[in-house]
């Protein structure tokens, strides 16, 4: 990797009476500042293991303190959804559809019972909206009613 070759510089070199004179100016290749190349060589590399660190957190806490959180009234309710044959088709295409909606954060079918779990923001959406989504999929092939009231997420 380093090669411990030394090389000699020579010039003029001025002397203390204004005199020019050939003196041969030596300069160690592997020395510098009294480090030698392998020395030399670790500290450049902490300094640069050291500041990759430092600007690593830095871009990772000023990406957390530019967070905003922003406050979710969140409600659940349960719905029964009718008119599903299979579940590898239906029940996948309206959970597919449904959790695109707005406002919806969480919606699962149980195709056992045809009853699906629904957790939404109700700032954004309402029960009513959400039956009426689950009904206009697929061209009206389904049909669904809400089976319990909507109750606030803590």
């Amino acid at each position: 990797m380093f090669s411990r070759q030394r090389s000699v510089i020579t010039g003029v070199f001025p002397n203390t009476q204004n005199q020019q004179s050939n003196v041969p100016l030596h300069a160690e290749a592997d020395n510098f500042c009294g480090l030698k190349n392998q020395d030399m060589y670790k500290v450049v590399r902490s300094l640069i293991l050291g500041l990759s660190a430092f600007l690593f957190f830095q871009s990772c806490q000023s990406q957390a303190d530019n967070a905003e959180v922003i406050p979710v009234a969140t409600h659940a309710f349960q719905m029964e959804i009718n008119g599903m044959t299979c579940e590898s088709g239906c029940k996948k295409l309206i959970e597919k559809k449904m959790i695109k909606h707005p406002g919806v954060l969480e919606f699962s079918i149980d195709f056992e019972t045809a009853v699906a779990h629904v957790v939404f923001d109700g700032t954004i959406s309402d029960t009513t909206d959400l039956v009426q989504a689950v009904s206009e999929i697929n061209q009206g092939a389904y049909s669904a009613e809400g089976i319990s009231s909507s109750y606030q997420v803590l």
